[in-house]
C-alpha cells in the first residue's frame, strides 16, 4: 500500500502489517532496497526476523506465507510478492533446519 506525501507529492511506501500472524510485524516506512537480497537479509537479520522465524517454526504451514511476504516487504518494498520470494526463503531455512 502505498500514500501519496501531501509535502512533496512523492509516494513512497508504508508500514506492512502480516494480519495473518500473531503477533504482527510493523516494518518501519522507509525505502525499499532492491539491492539486498533474500540471502543478505538471513545472513543480517534486522531484529524482527529472529522474532518471526521463532512463530513460524511453532506452525510452519501456517506461518510460511507470512514470513514470505514480510521478506518480500523487505527486500522487495512490497509484501504481495512473497510467491517471489517464497522458494529462497524455503531453502535458507532448510540448511538452517541441516545446519
Amino acid at each position: 500500500m502505498s500514500l501519496q506525501n501531501r509535502d512533496s507529492g512523492e509516494i513512497k511506501p508504508r508500514s506492512f502489517y502480516s494480519l495473518s500472524a500473531w503477533p504482527f510485524v510493523l516494518l518501519p516506512d522507509r525505502e525499499p532496497r532492491p539491492r539486498e537480497t533474500v540471502a543478505d537479509l538471513f545472513a543480517n537479520p534486522p531484529g524482527w526476523l529472529p522474532k518471526q522465524l521463532e512463530v513460524y517454526r511453532k506452525d510452519p504451514a501456517r506461518h510460511l506465507k507470512p514470513l514470505c511476504a514480510t521478506v518480500a516487504a523487505e527486500v522487495l518494498g512490497d509484501g504481495l510478492r512473497g510467491d517471489e520470494v517464497r522458494e529462497e526463503v524455503e531453502r535458507i531455512l532448510e540448511e538452517g533446519a541441516q545446519g
